[in-house]
């Protein structure tokens, strides 16, 4: 899955929405140096016994319009819609995520 215009290209993992590549055309530059790392997010949540429980984005649904991505991630009572959409140079990220499950969220790591 790919976003692009004349500054920058973005190339989008098609299961998890993670960034595969953030290329800066004008630099000639990557930005992403291990793209199997490249989480799209984690959510810290916390369970019984298991402090350091946390979910990350997989079995995503990843769409492409233009200059914009739409991901959505549902999984262990979450449900998380993320935008990003090429400004320009910018890539612009905007996540909503909605808790349906007993687990307390903490933590998000997020673009």
């Amino acid at each position: 899955m790919r976003l692009e215009n004349e500054h920058v290209r973005v190339e989008l993992d098609p299961n998890t929405g993670g960034f595969r590549s953030v290329y800066d055309k004008h630099r000639r530059h990557e930005y992403i140096a291990a793209p199997d790392r490249a989480l799209l997010f984690r959510v810290m949540a916390p369970e019984p016994g298991m402090a350091c429980g946390h979910v990350d984005a997989e079995a995503c649904d990843v769409s492409v319009s233009g200059n914009t991505a739409t991901i959505v991630c549902k999984q262990d009572g979450m449900d998380a819609v993320v935008t990003l959409e090429l400004e320009g140079s910018a890539v612009l990220a905007h996540m909503r995520l909605t808790s349906r499950g007993p687990r307390t969220i903490e933590e998000i790591m997020f673009p």
